[in-house]
Parts: C-alpha cells; structure tokens; sequence
C-alpha cells in the first residue's frame, strides 16, 4: 500500500483504496484495479468510461468518412436512425 492510499484511507474510514469504477465515481474508493482515478474517469450514456479510451475511439470514428456513412446508411436501412 503506498503513501496515497494510507493517506486516503486515514480519511475515508471504512472505505478500501481500490475498488470497481462505480466505486471510484461516487467517491468510495481511490481508484480502480487497473490505477485509473475519478479524473480519468467520466460518463457516457449511462456508462463508466476511461477518458483516454472514449477520445481514441472517437477518433478512430471521425478518422474515416467512408465508415461514418456506412454506418448510417446501415441504421438508416434498418430504422434505427439517430435522432
């Protein structure tokens, strides 16, 4: 356990230094098995997402725009279009 965490727990008695992303976000715990803190983390339609994670595949997306309108078309024919 390092210094951060003794340093945590000292003040949130009750509550462990790692814990699920839920954890994380209502402020039971530090951060998460994998390192990724409350400011790495964010919501996403209702989801629990990593920053980082969520602004690569955003770019991956908008990378190309034969993907973007294929997608569409693909919604489009099926009825699920975006509003």
């Amino acid at each position: 356990m390092g210094a951060e965490c003794k340093k945590w727990r000292a003040a949130h008695k009750g509550h462990n230094c790692v814990g699920t992303r839920s954890k994380v976000m209502n402020k039971n715990a530090l951060k998460t098995t994998g390192g990724l803190k409350k400011s790495d983390l964010k919501m996403s339609h209702g989801r629990i997402v990593s920053v980082k994670k969520s602004q690569q595949a955003k770019a991956r997306y908008n990378a190309n725009p034969k993907i973007r309108k294929a997608l569409a078309r693909g919604r489009k024919k099926l009825g699920t279009q975006k509003k």
